[in-house]
């Protein structure tokens, strides 16, 4: 039997996307532009999948920081932390995360690697 992807109206807890369209609104994003929509198609697509493994409030935090950086609306760190609780390094690594699976960044190098040939 085929196991189907998650929908966003199976899940009886606040996803990603919701997450997402919530700090949207705060950051007075109209709904439809670019930003929007990219925003909640990418919370969607790795929150419910789950292929970022991080929590909701974290995925839907990232995509928007990410869509901003994208749409040139960009929020600082801080401000998105304030919005959302979210802490500046999980916002980086969920975004970073988004942005490599989406192919804007290079695969990320593994922490601690910098590639000098161990001498």
């Amino acid at each position: 039997m085929a196991t189907s992807q998650l929908e966003e109206s199976d899940v009886p807890w606040t996803t990603a996307p919701e997450h997402a369209r919530e700090l949207l609104r705060e950051l007075g994003v109209e709904k439809g532009t670019r930003m929007w929509n990219l925003s909640v198609e990418y919370a969607r697509k790795h929150g419910l999948n789950g292929d970022i493994s991080r929590q909701p409030k974290s995925v839907g935090a990232g995509s928007v920081y990410l869509c901003g950086l994208l749409c040139n609306k960009k929020t600082s760190q801080r401000e998105m932390e304030d919005l959302t609780g979210v802490s500046p390094a999980t916002l980086r690594e969920s975004y970073l995360r988004i942005g490599t699976a989406e192919g804007y960044f290079d695969e990320r190098p593994v922490p601690g690697d910098d590639g000098g040939g161990g001498e």
